[in-house]
């Protein structure tokens, strides 16, 4: 509202330049609010995939190491991650008594495992999904996604022969992985 030369309130309102300066300022403040935001949510997704691609490459190791089979354990609600020799069912934060405690990571807060899919259990997006890393150098074929609090998704994709993580944007399903050799037929 504006005021009159004496002092008295009148009911013209804003005038048009007022209002565009005020929504300007308004949009301005959204904009830089939301990319803010983006900014956080795709920070927080590459530093979970940093630490899950830390486990697989781990787990890789162990398993090459210690000559026995791995497993790479994601329990799907918490975004817990964990490496044990036992099936993942029995979570052990060591495997015995007086040796070092197992590999272990939970996931930032707003980032959130959506499934695991590998080729023998298929799609698990309840419980526990499990990767298997075996002694001579070989992983199982899976694929782990994620998804942060605005909703922006990255698969990452355990190369069988190489144990390597490939990191996509998005939701890719599993059965695009493949070990990079086309055999030239359409």
């Amino acid at each position: 509202m504006r005021t009159s030369k004496v002092g008295i309130w009148t009911e013209q309102g804003f005038t048009l330049i007022e209002l565009i300066i005020a929504l300007f300022v308004g949009v301005l403040l959204v904009s830089i609010i939301a990319a803010y935001g983006y900014v956080q949510g795709v920070h927080g997704l590459q530093g979970a995939s940093r630490s899950l691609i830390g486990m697989v490459r781990t787990a890789y190791t162990l398993a090459v190491a210690s000559r026995h089979v791995q497993n790479l354990c994601v329990e799907i609600a918490h975004g817990e991650v964990w490496i044990t020799r036992q099936a993942c069912s029995e979570k052990v934060e060591g495997e015995k008594a007086g040796q070092a405690e197992a590999p272990h990571i939970t996931l930032s807060t707003g980032i959130r495992v959506l499934d695991v899919q590998t080729a023998d259990q298929g799609t698990v997006s309840q419980g526990v999904g499990t990767i298997l890393f075996f002694p001579l150098g070989r992983a199982e074929r899976g694929v782990i996604h994620l998804e942060d609090q605005f909703h922006n998704q990255i698969s990452l994709l355990i190369q069988p022969v190489t144990g390597m993580v490939t990191v996509q944007d998005g939701y890719t399903n599993g059965n695009v992985v493949s070990s990079g050799f086309s055999d030239g037929m359409q």
